[in-house]
């Protein structure tokens, strides 16, 4: 649409028009050429409008049996120039809610199969807002093999260097006091939960002062292959609450799933603070507003710290109206 809009406003059709409009989708292209090389794929298929609306054209010209070339591609491009606007073209098969916008999706067609090297173009009856349905659903699975939000997670904390240990054990804290929270906790919390704790100190690699803040802005404005950018805000809500005062995340934490595990992430950050293995998981008790943190009878003095920091955390809960939290 919008390279219609920028080279054939007006709707007219020059050869001109129709070179710089390929500059243009070349511009945007071409930093996808060495990631999808010819040697990487076997077959290309096409999802969009654009595509079906070219197909059409080309079965009903009797150009193809549907298949989108780049000899065919040049020969609509031939149509529109002969015609001078979208008003005089007359091509078999195309629509009138297809006319304004045909310009343009030739040009990034052509440009597409001519810089990729494809020979043949084949139209698929799928759209990409279904497989990403598929996606989703995939997703929902307890383990989908299709979820790339592991390995996502994996590499970036390779990337930023994450003290793997730490995170795990962080991991392991948060997802025991969140099933004490919740009971039966929905699947995609529970993994978002583990996301969390697994980048929580990701920002160390900025600096270690301040470090959850860095890791809030480093997650919401990472790009990690099978997260929404949704998903990605709400991961970085967590990190950059996961310790200090509350109001910085305070109306954000009217969602109750967020709220909860937000609990347990910043526990479970608390019983990991000296990175060691941690000694006995404390019973988290709740009652409404009120929640109640017991400590294992396995504790002893040595454990005077981590009692010390859950009494500020209290204190942390008590400045604000969203719950009350006892240590005993």
């Amino acid at each position: 649409v919008s390279l219609s809009l920028r080279f054939f406003g007006g709707g007219l059709y020059t050869q001109e028009a129709f070179r710089a409009a390929q500059v243009a989708a070349g511009a945007e292209l071409e930093e996808a050429l060495t990631l999808f090389r010819p040697e990487l794929w076997e077959e290309a298929l096409g999802s969009s409008g654009t595509v079906g609306a070219v197909s059409q054209i080309l079965a009903a010209s009797g150009r193809t049996d549907g298949q989108i070339t780049q000899g065919a591609l040049r020969w609509c491009i031939a149509q529109c120039i002969q015609a001078g606007s979208q008003d005089k073209l007359q091509l078999p098969g195309l629509k009138d809610d297809r006319r304004p916008v045909v310009a343009g999706g030739l040009c990034i067609l052509y440009t597409l199969l001519t810089q990729f090297g494809i020979e043949e173009l084949q139209p698929t009856k799928g759209a990409l807002r279904q497989g990403v349905i598929f996606d989703l659903a995939e997703r929902l699975q307890p383990s989908g093999s299709r979820d790339p939000r592991g390995a996502s997670v994996a590499e970036l904390q390779e990337r930023f260097a994450v003290d793997t240990a730490q995170a795990e054990r962080v991991a392991t804290q948060a997802e025991k006091l969140y099933r004490q929270l919740v009971g039966k906790p929905v699947p995609e919390l529970l993994r978002e939960l583990s996301w969390a704790a697994a980048l929580h100190e990701i920002g160390m690699l900025v600096s270690h002062h301040d470090h959850h803040r860095h890791s809030a802005y480093v997650i919401a404005h990472m790009d990690a292959p099978g997260f929404s950018t949704n998903q990605l805000q709400r991961l970085a809500t967590l990190a950059l609450g996961q310790r200090g005062g509350l109001r910085k995340i305070e109306p954000q934490l009217t969602d109750g799933g967020l709220l909860e595990q937000l609990i347990a992430l910043r526990l479970a950050v608390i019983l990991c603070h000296a990175r060691t293995p941690v000694t006995g998981t404390p019973k988290l008790e709740r009652s409404g507003k009120q929640l109640t943190l017991r400590a294992p009878k396995t504790w002893s003095g040595d454990q005077a710290r981590t009692r010390f920091l859950l009494k500020e955390e209290a204190d942390a809960w008590a400045r604000t109206e969203l719950l009350e939290l006892a240590i005993a």
